[in-house]
Parts: structure tokens; sequence; C-alpha cells
């Protein structure tokens, strides 16, 4: 006699836990895009509500920053180096190209985020966190923070953007 769950119960119990993991993420990421709206909104920047969209968030925040819109092309950097690998049958020569654009994409990234924090006046001191990034457990702390710190950027009332001016 079998006094365990079955295969059904467990089933059913990991599509529920996965269905609840899905909304979990939705308001996360709703959570998140409404921080850089109201980020963005006390930037002044124009098409505010595109913080909600991905990829295309990506336009109000290089104008918060003041940066050409140019700089999505770094998005897409490590692909070049897959391209060119493609087109000079270089295995080898691809992964290093992408692995070293990746490289100069990932320091940019880190760059644009001490740029956000001084434009509404917080230490770039803040971006120690990514440090935790590389240590398993303690990087989805780092995430978490990460969050709050967004959330504290965009909806409290005594936070400014200063812009430029520092």
């Amino acid at each position: 006699m079998s006094t365990g769950l079955g295969l059904g119960v467990l089933g059913g119990i990991f599509a529920g836990a996965m269905v609840l993991l899905v909304w979990v993420g939705i308001a996360v990421y709703l959570l998140i895009g409404t921080a850089f709206f109201k980020m963005f909104r006390k930037a002044k920047v124009a098409h505010a509500w595109l913080a909600y969209i991905p990829i295309l968030q990506l336009i109000p925040y290089f104008d918060t920053l003041r940066l050409s819109r140019m700089n999505l092309l770094w998005i897409i950097s490590p692909l070049f180096g897959l391209l060119v690998g493609w087109i000079f049958h270089s295995t080898a020569f691809a992964v290093a190209l992408s692995a070293v654009l990746y490289i100069v994409f990932a320091l940019l990234a880190i760059f644009w985020q001490i740029r956000l924090l001084r434009f509404f006046n917080m230490s770039p001191w803040w971006m120690l966190m990514l440090v935790g990034l590389v240590i398993p457990v303690l990087s989805n702390v780092v995430d978490i923070a990460f969050i709050v710190l967004y959330c504290y950027m965009g909806f409290s009332s005594t936070l400014r953007y200063i812009g430029p001016s520092i």
C-alpha cells in the first residue's frame, strides 16, 4: 500500500508552482517597469511609457542619461562577433570576438548604471552590489536589492533628477 503522492498530484503541484512563478515574474516586471516609468517622468523625457516594452525601454533610458540612442547597438554587438565568425568560417575567432564585445557591453552597462545613479544624486558606490552577482546565493539577494533601489529611485518623492550637472 502506497502512502506517497501519486504522479498526477505531483504534476499538479509542479504545474501550479510554475503558474505562480509566471505570475510573480509578471508582477516583478510591472513593478520594475513602473519604477523606470516614474524615473523617466522625473527626468521629463518623452515616451516614458516605453519603460514597459522590452528593448524599447532603452530609448527613454538613454534619453534620461543624455546619451545617444545609437548605444542600443551595443546590445547586439556580441552577435556581430558570431556573424563575422560565420562569414570567415572561424568558430574560435567568432567566440573570442563575441566574448570581447560582451565584456565591452558589460562595462558600458556598468558605466550607464553609475551615470543613472549620479543623475539621481545617489552614490555610485551602490554599484558595488554587482560583486555579489558572482556569488551563487548572494546573487538572488543582489537582484532583489537592485529592484528595491530602482523602486526607491522611481517612487521616492524626495529623490530628484538632477541630470548631467554634476
